[in-house]
């Protein structure tokens, strides 16, 4: 997979942005015959190609994108689902051909991270500008490194709650400087993503753990890239993206729902050649799961750990421990951690370093 990665970074870079030329339906808009004529080129400079099929999975049609590298046969690929949709003045057959043409737009330009020029976060002169580095996020790494720090987890992309989702680019633009500059100091970094370009470009950049929200199910080449990378995976229990999250917490005994839910994530990070020991599980406390589910989590976090794989714990300043606001949460985050130290737990993720780094060295 390391060859049409690099490939399509570098494709990446050098793609301009494709301008809405075409009028029609009451909005501007870059019709396939634009796209092709603008991307081709580039995509033979670098050994690409793609191929778009429709498919349909339990009565549901899907534009599958697929991205190639043309010398080492490697293969990325997306789908779409083409939602059913009545478009005025039109038969059925007439809108299920308009749906395809536009979704298949969508499709290549989400594969190929292609932005045009009205997108909201990008223009020609930010996609030509050389990254920079955020100096706040970079500041308070090295604040945390003082602090005693083992592991700094940097990621380009909120998965609160309600969060709008960003392309691989811009995350790439947010975290690859950091880590790089991070890496000098020695410490380990993890890259928290759910992109697998962006675990392939930070884990060359210096970061040494991929910590993956979506346990590998937002990506499905995630797997198979930290295999070949062979570095630690952080995989989590997972349902659903930001926006939708909340609707998914509907489980019958949430604590063996969410094992077996795990166990299948597992399966397939070792049958996609993951090596066991390099495997870390996560709950997901506060992902698709409402306060009493994150606390019946908690209370048996044995069976958790029980599965045999190192655990990491995120509960930090999250709404299940009360108070209005994050601030209002770190004494309840701080006694969270005091509980977990007897529960032979691998990690836990903070906000605040030093306040529980001097609880894990008083018991030792």
């Amino acid at each position: 997979m390391k060859n049409l990665l690099k490939s399509l970074a570098a494709f990446q870079q050098e793609v301009k942005v494709i301008h809405k030329a075409t009028q029609g339906y009451g909005y501007s808009y870059s019709d396939l015959p634009k796209i092709f004529s603008e991307i081709n080129p580039l995509l033979q400079k670098h050994g690409l190609g793609f191929t778009q099929l429709l498919d349909t999975k339990e009565g549901i049609d899907y534009i599958a994108t697929v991205i190639f590298h043309v010398e080492s046969g490697e293969t990325l690929e997306s789908k779409v689902a083409i939602p059913q949709v009545e478009l005025k003045g039109m038969n059925d057959y007439q809108s299920f051909g308009s749906g395809v043409t536009y979704f298949r737009r969508y499709a290549l330009s989400s594969a190929l991270g292609l932005v045009t020029d009205k997108d909201t976060d990008a223009s020609g002169e930010q996609i030509k500008k050389k990254p920079t580095i955020d100096n706040k996020r970079l500041g308070k790494a090295l604040e945390m490194i003082a602090e005693g720090v083992d592991i700094i987890d940097i990621g380009g992309e909120s998965t609160r709650p309600g969060a709008d989702r960003v392309t691989a680019l811009e995350e790439q633009k947010r975290v690859i400087p950091v880590i790089e500059k991070l890496s000098q100091t020695g410490i380990p970094i993890s890259i928290d993503t759910m992109h697998a370009q962006t675990a392939e470009l930070a884990i060359t950049a210096g970061a040494s753990i991929v910590n993956d929200v979506s346990g590998g199910l937002a990506d499905g080449l995630m797997h198979e890239v930290v295999a070949e990378m062979g570095c630690p995976y952080i995989l989590m229990h997972w349902r659903g993206h930001s926006k939708d999250m909340n609707s998914q917490a509907i489980y019958g005994d949430v604590v063996k729902d969410v094992i077996a839910e795990l166990n299948i994530q597992i399966d397939a990070a070792l049958r996609s050649g993951i090596a066991k020991n390099n495997l870390i599980i996560d709950p997901g406390l506060g992902f698709a799961k409402d306060a009493a589910q994150n606390w019946e989590i908690l209370n048996r976090i044995d069976e958790i750990t029980d599965l045999g794989f190192p655990v990491l714990i995120g509960g930090s300043r999250k709404r299940f421990l009360g108070g209005e606001t994050p601030d209002e949460r770190e004494v309840a985050t701080i006694a969270l951690t005091q509980t977990l130290l007897a529960k032979n737990i691998w990690a836990v993720r903070v906000h605040s370093v030093s306040p529980h780094k001097k609880l894990v060295l008083a018991n030792g």
